[in-house]
């Protein structure tokens, strides 16, 4: 079996977007949960995977990011190997990976330095980052 550089690159930027749909699928929970709290029957099926599920998420989020930024400096190489061009697609990468990038470092700087309770404007950065990085990496792909 022999994997070309260019397979390798693209199955890591898939990859890439998977962490990112996770990451995001948070938000999309935790929102949920909010606007259908009261109307959940905690007795069901539904309600305890849906906790269990928002559970898992809070633990693996931070983890998550972490992997993404070694999976970014991964693809980075494998793409470029470390040749720094400025082709579209190059560029488009270098902000989508920086965007990644100083989104996981803003969530670790509000998880480990901050604590609880982080100011409001922070949480609104993190999103407003991660919705940033959802545009780029539209923009990456379609290059």
């Amino acid at each position: 079996m022999n994997i070309d550089r260019s397979e390798l690159g693209e199955f890591t930027g898939f990859l890439l977007i998977g962490l990112f749909v996770l990451l995001s699928f948070r938000f999309v929970l935790k929102a949920y949960f909010k606007a259908n709290a009261k109307n959940l029957d905690k007795n069901s099926e539904f309600y305890k995977i849906l906790v269990k599920s928002m559970a898992l998420n809070k633990t693996f989020h931070p983890y998550l990011g972490y992997v993404a930024v070694v999976l970014i400096l991964t693809h980075s190489y494998i793409q470029t190997g470390w040749n720094f061009f400025a082709d579209n697609q190059t560029l488009t990468g270098y902000m989508t990976g920086g965007l990644f990038t100083f989104n996981v470092i803003g969530g670790f700087i509000g998880d480990q330095v901050m604590k609880k309770p982080r100011p409001k404007w922070w949480i609104w950065v993190h999103r407003i980052l991660a919705i940033l990085l959802g545009v780029s990496i539209l923009i990456h792909i379609n290059q």
